[in-house]
């Protein structure tokens, strides 16, 4: 029995009172800012085989401030169409698993990958005080999980994320202000029910 359901969004989408830095006071915000973004969503999920599971989704995003603006901290004017910051112009995301029997318990095994496109990092350059063509680079995570039922009450399950160990960086106001992402990790976790 196979089962797949595809859908495909286009979007376009406008926001006003966007949080941005106020324009005549220095070191705070305010909400008159406006971005537009549209793009491209296609989300496959199905079962490939009775127990063999597929999840794909991608994201296409061209997104940008729609109004001039005054950054009062720097002293810079971001023109309108400016790339936002932390944005990716494109996104994957493919899970796998596959449903099997160990000793009579019911188990599962999967991975998933995610990578993500380079985003501009900043609006601004700390260093020099103009617009900042910063980016942060794309990266593809590796991750791979398990579950088995070990009796009728207890479930044991196993993550591994980022398999490869690679450095990356998911989000940042600017070159001196960048939260990195978490290397590799493993969480093992049991459930009782009852």
């Amino acid at each position: 029995k196979r089962c797949v359901l595809c859908t495909i969004a286009v979007f376009q989408m406008k926001k006003s009172n966007v949080l941005t830095a106020d324009p005549v006071n220095s070191g705070f915000s305010a909400a008159i800012g406006a971005a537009e973004s549209e793009g491209l969503e296609i989300d496959v999920v199905g079962d490939i085989t009775d127990s063999l599971h597929l999840l794909f989704n991608y994201a296409y995003v061209n997104a940008g401030t729609k109004t001039d603006l005054f950054n009062a901290d720097w002293a810079v004017n971001i023109p309108a169409g400016n790339e936002l910051v932390n944005i990716p112009q494109h996104q994957a995301n493919l899970l796998i698993s596959k449903d099997l029997m160990i000793a009579n318990r019911a188990s599962s095994l999967g991975f998933s990958i995610n990578y993500v496109d380079d985003r501009l990092g900043g609006l601004v350059d700390p260093i020099t005080g103009q617009p900042s063509d910063f980016r942060l680079p794309s990266y593809t995570l590796f991750n791979a999980f398990g579950a088995h039922q070990v009796t009728n009450n207890v479930n044991l399950s196993l993550n591994i994320d980022n398999i490869t160990n690679e450095k990356h960086y998911v989000s940042s106001y600017n070159k001196w202000w960048i939260t990195p992402g978490a290397p590799l990790t493993w969480t093992v976790k049991g459930t009782y029910s009852f």
